[in-house]
């Protein structure tokens, strides 16, 4: 199996939601603004693992759309402009629902994104 970005492929989703779940909670506690904490490094690399998280079954595709579908602030993240490795949140998770085969293109231009 193929990796993608810094997952490992027997890492389950489920594992890496719950790692984010608990990554907000810390931060919550610690912070009430973005930041360079290390609560904050960890929830963004957390957020970040679930997004590229490679779905390997239906099953994967339908507990990835559900826990956005139901986060606070899931799908807004999707929406905006989020950029990270020069990719938009938005086409990392599309991809990712493919079983992360499918090349992203970087970003380029403006394109009036937040970064």
């Amino acid at each position: 199996m193929k990796k993608v970005g810094h997952l490992s492929p027997v890492v389950s989703l489920a594992t890496l939601i719950r790692n984010f779940t608990e990554a907000r909670a810390a931060w919550e506690i610690v912070s009430t603004c973005e930041g360079d904490s290390d609560e904050w490094a960890a929830y963004e690399a957390c957020g970040l693992s679930v997004v590229e998280y490679p779905c390997k079954s239906l099953d994967d595709v339908r507990e990835k759309a559900a826990f956005f579908l139901e986060s606070d602030d899931g799908v807004e993240s999707l929406a905006n402009d989020s950029i990270t490795k020069g990719k938009l949140f938005i086409a990392l998770f599309l991809q990712s629902l493919l079983g992360g085969e499918i090349t992203v293109p970087a970003m380029s231009g403006d394109n009036g994104a937040k970064q």
